[in-house]
């Protein structure tokens, strides 16, 4: 009789032990689902110091630096972030729902997005990361693969067909790194276009990724 309620006792311990790492699984697969996604722009803390602003989000480990008297706003429904030069004038065919097209200055918009891999959010991060590994051993890689904070990422310039409506160029940056994907962009469309080319690679030369 005792033996039986021992055994009894001994299942109920092991049904018990399996039923709480099978709830703890999926719970921290939960977790790791609800928090797909992009991050918001509030979610970035800011700071100054030594003439710089220091943008950061600690969650995806990204820190970014931009000049003092540069302008962070918003970008369209809070899903990324945007830096305006001191000297930015939106173009006059951009409506408020448009891009930040510069007229004068220069703009850079920043966004972060987390992805788990091979699952139904891998949208962008898996195909990143096969595009850069095939454009750093093909010879007829359409787009450029440049180096950020250590880390590969994948360069794209886009022109408008039309250059007569507006003249210039789109240039995005993609980086791939830990189920992250962080995206840097600008508008070379203005007449500062050559200066904000540069100023666009400085940003990039600051950027740290951890």
């Amino acid at each position: 009789m005792h033996k039986k309620i021992k055994i009894i006792i001994l299942i109920f311990i092991i049904i018990l032990f399996f039923l709480c790492a099978v709830g703890v699984f999926f719970l921290r697969q939960w977790k790791k689902e609800s928090e797909v996604g992009f991050t918001w722009s509030e979610n970035f803390s800011e700071r100054e110091l030594n003439g710089e602003k220091i943008i950061e989000d600690k969650k995806s480990g990204l820190l970014v630096k931009i000049p003092d008297d540069w302008q962070k706003v918003e970008g369209i429904g809070g899903l990324s972030i945007i830096f305006l030069s001191s000297d930015f004038k939106l173009h006059p065919k951009m409506g408020p729902y448009s891009p930040t097209i510069p007229e004068k200055g220069c703009s850079i918009e920043m966004s972060v997005k987390k992805e788990i891999e091979s699952s139904d959010s891998d949208i962008e991060y898996s195909y990143l990361r096969e595009k850069i590994e095939n454009c750093l051993i093909s010879t007829h890689c359409e787009d450029e693969i440049v180096e950020v904070s250590g880390y590969k990422a994948l360069k794209h310039t886009f022109s408008p067909e039309d250059q007569s409506i507006i003249s210039g160029n789109y240039v995005s940056v993609k980086i791939p790194r830990n189920e992250w994907v962080f995206t840097f962009e600008t508008y070379l469309f203005s007449e500062d276009k050559e200066r904000c080319a540069q100023e666009f690679n400085k940003f990039l030369e600051k950027v740290s990724i951890r």
